[in-house]
């Protein structure tokens, strides 16, 4: 059964990629906008498709695995199920959708309002004040209140004891995120983050525990190892939106910036390759890739000085320009 899942997944893959095929056919067939002449218009260069579909398609993907999600399982609830059932089989089925969504789709949104958005609408409740920098899964069953971090991957699920006398079993429990916390390590099914409490790295919060407010939790299972200062500064909801609307830009600007040194890329190569080849279109994507990683560099050298400069010790003001600045170095990185 999980090999005809597997095939549907293949198809539910590629029926995302209809709506996008369909946009592109209909801007290829209008020469005026997706064709630049090479040359004198000795070859035709297709283009302008390229902004249209990208984000036409990954949208497509995001509503089809919504779409699987609440027909196939609805809400996640807190229960157990058996591996050997149907539930378990429906579980399996939509987490692996998401693991595509994520490959393709999520990875690029990740701590922006897009994510935020995507998973408030796959039933999570996260505050739109938090930050995601980590997947989620079993949305349902995860809360996360205003002005955190999540800084690692947060699943409400985990498989019981498999041995010989019973059936392995997968069991969901829902996870609480209070205010002002940053979730760095594991926080296991079951657990609850106090306001203010930090969750280091490579840490542990054990299944079913409650981490006290104001708390830094470390090891592996986690405890204590101090306590905390609430920072009382609130993150200001006008710097927020401004903050969430520049990374928002910025995904404009390199979905355009890839268009471009695609586009240079045809231009330079294509015109100066003798079009009745017949093995003048695979040399002409190897000269593309190979183009393409060394303009990913340069820009990459370019973009780092131009919004971050040069590093130095010392404290800094974290402010919605530094912020952005770094969060978009390291996405075109």
């Amino acid at each position: 059964i999980q090999g005809l899942c597997s095939i549907l997944l293949i198809l539910v893959f590629s029926f995302s990629i209809v709506p996008a095929y369909f946009i592109g056919k209909r801007m290829m067939d209008s020469n005026t906008y997706s064709t630049t002449p090479v040359l004198g218009g000795a070859v035709n260069l297709t283009w302008v498709w390229f902004p249209a579909i990208i984000p036409t398609w990954m949208m497509s993907l995001s509503a089809s695995v919504l779409v699987l999600k609440w027909t196939i399982i609805g809400k996640y609830k807190a229960n157990e199920v058996s591996v050997l059932s149907l539930p378990y089989l429906q579980w399996w089925f939509v987490d692996r959708c998401v693991e595509v969504w994520e490959f393709w789709v999520g990875r690029y949104i990740l701590n922006t309002p897009l994510i935020n958005l995507f998973y408030f609408l796959m039933g999570a409740k996260i505050d739109w004040t938090t930050s995601v920098d980590s997947f989620i899964r079993e949305f349902d069953l995860v809360k996360v209140h205003e002005n955190s971090s999540i800084e690692h991957s947060i699943n409400c699920r985990m498989f019981g004891e498999w041995n010989e006398t019973a059936h392995p079993t997968l069991r969901f429990r829902p996870i609480v995120i209070g205010c002002k916390c940053t979730v760095k390590g594991m926080v296991s099914l079951g657990a609850a983050v106090e306001d203010g409490s930090t969750i280091s790295k490579l840490s542990a919060v054990p299944e079913g525990a409650i981490v006290p407010e104001l708390s830094e939790i470390s090891g592996s299972p986690g405890f204590v190892t101090a306590k905390l200062k609430l920072n009382g500064v609130k993150r200001n909801s006008v710097s927020q939106i401004m903050e969430g609307g520049l990374k928002l830009l910025w995904l404009v600007f390199e979905l355009y910036l890839f268009f471009g040194a695609v586009f240079l890329g045809q231009y330079l190569w294509v015109s100066r390759l003798p079009q009745s080849w017949r093995y003048a279109p695979v040399l002409q994507w190897y000269l593309l890739i190979l183009w393409f990683n060394f303009i990913s560099i340069f820009t990459s050298i370019i973009i780092k000085w131009i919004l971050i400069g040069k590093r130095r010790p010392g404290p800094v003001k974290e402010t919605v320009y530094r912020k952005v600045a770094d969060w978009a170095a390291d996405w075109h990185y």
